[in-house]
């Protein structure tokens, strides 16, 4: 059952790590699709109104700075959160430069920081959505 209308896109080129995540936001509430490559990702995101992106930072054939613009240029408002198996102060500042709101540490058995960044992620386009109903509004009134 989805209790909420999120849709979260998770891409890794581990197959087992994609279906457990879906799995998890699955059970969360969360509609989750997953990517095993950036150009199925690609297409993925063409289809479906994705609002959160988890892409692993090292991924064949392209990697996941470059598919972080790729979407973004086909999106600008999708929250994406990167994830690696190895952190560096230079990685996260690269990943926030291309637009990345998170870098995350990739899981393996706990979720508790990847359920962190993806509230994050909510709260803000919440907070946006929010924002952009009451410029309607006061747009609205303004011309009534």
């Amino acid at each position: 059952m989805h209790t909420n209308q999120t849709r979260i896109l998770i891409v890794d080129e581990d197959q087992s790590f994609v279906v457990a995540l879906q799995s998890y936001f699955e059970q969360m509430g969360y509609y989750a699709s997953g990517a095993t490559s950036a150009q199925q990702a690609i297409e993925l995101f063409e289809q479906q109104p994705y609002k959160i992106v988890l892409s692993n930072e090292m991924l064949p054939s392209m990697n996941g700075l470059l598919l972080l613009e790729e979407l973004k240029s086909l999106r600008g408002d999708v929250m994406v959160i990167m994830m690696s198996e190895t952190v560096s102060l230079t990685k996260i500042l690269m990943s926030r430069a291309h637009g990345a709101m998170d870098f995350i540490l990739k899981p393996t058995d706990d979720f508790l920081e990847l359920d962190q960044s993806i509230r994050r992620a909510i709260n803000m386009i919440e907070r946006w959505n929010k924002l952009i109903n009451n410029q309607k509004q006061l747009s609205t009134n303004v011309h009534a």
